[in-house]
């Protein structure tokens, strides 16, 4: 199940919010159990997996706080057995077969990736490592950490939530009334993104990426790019969004996890900007633990080089996703090295130009089938030769104004224009009393996306799931 479908929207959503709401004193119960359901209706007995998950970190936390005798071995096993689930449903395949050149089996051929496992298992690890570290209490309620770590609004697509984030929430939350309407108002805007936005992108980049690249003319081959930085850029942002909005709504306050990347003028400000959840994950749970900055330039290299690997690591189970995150280590070195030096004499316009240059060739490797289907396309921007499929018929009336808008709403021009009743994904002073026509006009706002939004789901429009790669 996934927020962009008629039976979340119409079904599992009103239902859980009437319980949710009619039952105060049974709030953590209530999002348990819809979570658990919620994951069951998508991934059915795998969901044995998750509840492995939950009772692995649950008891290797009760071991691991300061204080307790032993707790360093306890650690290391809690991290050994979260990463050997996650290594084996999701990597060993890859390893045995392109990695090691084992004989197939069906031990490594035929294992299901349990969707959303990236997310739930690194939410784990980190509720352990904070825990350790006396960064969050442990947690003595096994059904409160099964709450954080199955909470349905952010476990399949991100944010990646930390435990010392939601741990008070968990305990006594307050709902108010400006929080479901901004919550309300992210939800509206990140289904928009999500089904107005990134799915016609999608049509038109798995389209493209679908013809063999030799039968594509140079424009459709970048088409193809171009559509598909969109539809990722949005998919994930809209995800992100309902996320939060989903969160607000129920009284949690998760993480930014987007800024605008598209408006970056350097790859290092890029990834300050685009998913945040992750790059704060492992810079704070790989990158300074091995020494960060701290060691010397070269053991720097070194560290950024192993965060990027891992980075593409954790996308997917291939050789593409390994050089996309390499690719972007590449340029992040290189800027440390000096040349975000370079890049500050430069126009602004040529920074952002450069960075979109960047990211747009990541981005085929990232959407290609395997490595080499990602050095056909990539080549076949540069073969300026007529024959092969036009942009023309890729494209239709529809496909041009979201793609136009697309261009607009990936910078933050509208939300400059609007601010004040379309909040920001942040919490502070964006929350202060606005007069009520901004609110009607927030609600107006939030339910005509909703309204389009859900006519264009049961019309039944092309809709991709992205997150089933990771």
């Amino acid at each position: 199940m996934v927020f962009s479908s008629v039976e979340f929207l119409f079904l599992f959503l009103p239902v859980f919010l009437i319980f949710y709401i009619a039952l105060p004193a049974l709030r953590n119960i209530t999002l348990l159990a819809f979570s658990l359901l919620f994951y069951f209706v998508g991934e059915g007995y795998f969901l044995a997996v998750m509840l492995a998950s939950i009772a692995i970190n649950y008891v290797s936390g009760l071991f691991v706080a300061p204080g307790v005798k032993g707790r360093g071995p306890a650690l290391a096993i809690g991290l050994t057995l979260n990463v050997a689930m996650l290594v084996y449903y999701k990597y060993i395949g890859f390893l045995a077969q392109d990695v090691f050149q084992l004989p197939a089996n069906d031990w490594t051929t035929d294992v299901h990736l349990p969707i959303g496992i990236s997310f739930f298992t690194f939410q784990g690890m980190s509720y352990l490592i904070d825990v350790y570290r006396g960064n969050a209490r442990k947690e003595m309620s096994p059904f409160r950490l099964a709450a954080y770590i199955a909470m349905f609004p952010q476990l399949i697509a991100g944010p990646i939530v930390r435990f010392s984030t939601v741990a008070n929430d968990l305990r006594r939350r307050v709902i108010r009334l400006k929080h479901v309407y901004y919550g309300l108002l992210f939800f509206a805007v990140g289904l928009a993104e999500k089904v107005i936005l990134a799915d016609t992108m999608a049509k038109v980049a798995d389209a493209i990426y679908g013809r063999a690249p030799d039968e594509l003319q140079a424009s459709t081959a970048f088409l193809g790019g171009l559509t598909y930085s969109f539809q990722i850029f949005f998919d994930f942002s809209g995800y992100s969004a309902m996320a939060i909005g989903l969160g607000l709504i129920l009284g949690f306050k998760f993480p930014r996890n987007f800024n605008f990347p598209y408006i970056s003028q350097s790859i290092t400000e890029f990834w300050r900007r685009w998913h945040l959840s992750l790059s704060t994950w492992f810079r704070d749970y790989c990158y300074i633990p091995l020494g960060g900055n701290r060691l010397g330039p070269s053991k720097t290299y070194r560290n950024l080089f192993l965060i990027f690997l891992l980075t593409g690591v954790w996308h997917g189970a291939s050789w593409n996703f390994i050089v996309w995150g390499l690719w972007h280590g590449f340029f992040i070195i290189i800027e440390r090295f000096g040349f975000s030096k370079v890049l500050e004499k430069m126009w602004i316009g040529l920074r952002v130009a450069y960075t979109l240059i960047i990211a747009y060739i990541g981005w085929i490797f990232f959407r290609a089938e395997d490595l080499t289907h990602g050095l056909q396309m990539l080549a076949r921007h540069f073969a300026f030769s007529e024959g092969g499929a036009s942009v023309w018929e890729f494209l239709d009336n529809e496909t041009l104004i979201v793609l136009a808008m697309s261009f607009v709403l990936s910078t933050p021009v509208v939300l400059w224009a609007s601010r004040g009743f379309i909040a920001p994904p942040a919490y502070g002073a964006w929350m202060k009393r606005n007069p009520m026509w901004k609110y009607g006009l927030g609600v107006a706002l939030a339910a005509i996306l909703i309204i389009v939004s859900s006519v264009k789901i049961l019309a039944g429009t092309y809709s991709p799931f992205i997150y089933f790669r990771f």
